[in-house]
């Protein structure tokens, strides 16, 4: 039976069976059993501390170490980076893997249009509320960063009749040819779109997404699998106002004084939902642990790792 140890939330009963199944014993990190054997390491951020970052020492004292699992859901390594020394993992030949969640935040995004582009939350809150309906069919989204979960959404508006932009800091050519995509300039992309959906890394520079807004003709914006600190919020404060943003929907908060400047624009105009993540779900917990798993078994029996970012 191969050790792998476990910080951050424990795994489910039903984890614990799959993986000894998968001659796989989770332990829990810190709780003074040794490391030194252990083949894999699994963190996530669901438990009550954060996962201890594994650096060139934790590894000088996990000589058997051959993967680390984060229970995340971006493919970009950088993400990681606060959480696992690049560098050194790749010195020691350690893998580092991650459980992308599937379609749930690309369908969350997509749904977050369709409630913005109804105003459902005023029309449930106001009684003058007005809905005034663009329709998805036929309308142009922008995407910003055309990972999983960019290339997801972009599926998803193909068949619901959007055409689609993009900005990415590379060129997709199948995406583009697959789905007539056109790859934009931000400013570009904010000018030509109706709607403005944000799937960039979270590692990109804060405020990512500023002037550009200035070039939006009635946009709706949506960052729901995004830092909020990758819209500049002053710009995004001053395009509502303005109206060349009809409204923005956005996950988690701004720090003061934008957050509440930004939500006394009214619902018709800002919504701001908690901060969540698609792993909320027991179905998405579920896959997440059962693709740690798979992740494991393939480091622990020599074979291809899925979801390998490093």
């Amino acid at each position: 039976m191969l050790r792998a140890l476990v910080t951050g939330e424990d795994p489910p009963g039903w984890a614990d069976v799959a993986a000894r199944d998968a001659g796989i014993e989770f332990v829990r990190a810190g709780d003074g059993q040794g490391r030194d054997d252990a083949v894999g390491y699994v963190m996530n951020s669901f438990g009550r501390q954060e996962p201890e970052p594994v650096t060139a020492d934790v590894l000088a004292r996990m000589p058997e170490l051959r993967v680390v699992v984060y229970l995340g859901q971006s493919q970009e390594s950088q993400d990681y980076a606060s959480f696992v020394d690049l560098d050194a993992i790749r010195s020691a030949g350690v893998a580092l893997a991650t459980t992308p969640a599937g379609d749930a935040v690309a369908e969350a995004a997509i749904g977050m249009m369709i409630a913005a582009d109804l105003n459902l939350v005023a029309a449930a809150t106001l009684p003058s509320s007005v809905i005034n309906r663009r329709g998805l069919s036929g309308a142009t989204v922008g995407i910003v960063g055309l990972g999983q979960i960019g290339r997801r959404v972009a599926e998803i508006g193909v068949s619901m009749g959007m055409t689609i932009r993009y900005a990415s800091r590379r060129e997709h050519t199948e995406v583009e040819r697959r789905l007539h995509a056109q790859r934009r300039e931000l400013d570009d992309l904010c000018e030509e779109s109706d709607f403005i959906s944000v799937h960039t890394s979270n590692s990109a520079p804060p405020e990512l997404i500023g002037s550009a807004l200035e070039h939006a003709r009635g946009a709706v914006l949506i960052n729901s699998a995004s830092a909020p600190r990758l819209v500049d919020p002053a710009a995004l404060l001053s395009t509502l106002k303005s109206g060349n943003l009809r409204c923005a929907v956005v996950e988690g908060r701004y720090g003061e004084p934008w957050q509440e400047r930004l939500i006394g624009l009214g619902s018709e105009r800002f919504v701001s939902l908690p901060a969540y993540s698609s792993w909320d779900t027991p179905a998405a917990r579920e896959a997440g642990w059962n693709q740690a798993i798979a992740a494991l078994s393939a480091a622990s029996n020599n074979l291809a790792i899925p979801n390998r970012l490093v």
